[in-house]
């Protein structure tokens, strides 16, 4: 372990390494070209004094496939909530092709926090998803742990429906 730095916050104790499966990908449907690839990555400033980095965990959908958004950008849903295929034509960011960031971690000059933080504030939630053709619409259920920060896809769900329900 290396010695903490006394210009960084003292949560900052931890070396780093990004959990193991770095790069994976979530095949939900290979035939519609339906799937996530989660992968993980870092940031870093170089300024002084700072020198403060970011990990994050991130799940991008594959092309053609589009993540539903809540009205404050954030794509994590939980039990009961319910969308259409055509939810919120009026907001034109509720449905988004962008990635999302699942997980992350603070660290400055190479030390880290000891625990990742959830995006979503919960260890298990939903994204929920159609294809751009809007012939297809699902969720996938998630996982994401705080101590090794891993990222599990637990279930997944599927439809020619025009709405999903979350069980």
């Amino acid at each position: 372990m290396r010695k903490l730095r006394k210009d960084c916050p003292k949560e900052f104790t931890q070396e780093f390494s990004f959990p193991e499966g770095r790069s994976d990908v979530f095949v939900i449907e290979d035939s519609l070209n339906i799937s996530f690839d989660k992968d993980y990555g870092s940031i870093a400033t170089t300024d002084e004094p700072s020198s403060s980095q970011q990990a994050f965990g991130h799940l991008w959908p594959s092309a053609g496939v589009q993540v539903y958004r809540n009205e404050d950008g954030s794509a994590f849903h939980f039990m009961g909530d319910n969308v259409r295929i055509d939810a919120d034509p009026a907001r034109s960011n509720s449905w988004s092709d962008l990635g999302t960031t699942i997980i992350t971690k603070s660290g400055c000059y190479g030390l880290y926090e000891e625990k990742w933080t959830l995006a979503s504030g919960s260890k298990s939630f939903y994204i929920i998803f159609r294809t751009e053709i809007l012939q297809h619409m699902g969720w996938l259920k998630l996982s994401a742990d705080p101590d090794s920060g891993e990222i599990k896809l637990l279930d997944y769900f599927l439809t020619t429906e025009q709405s999903v329900n979350l069980p």
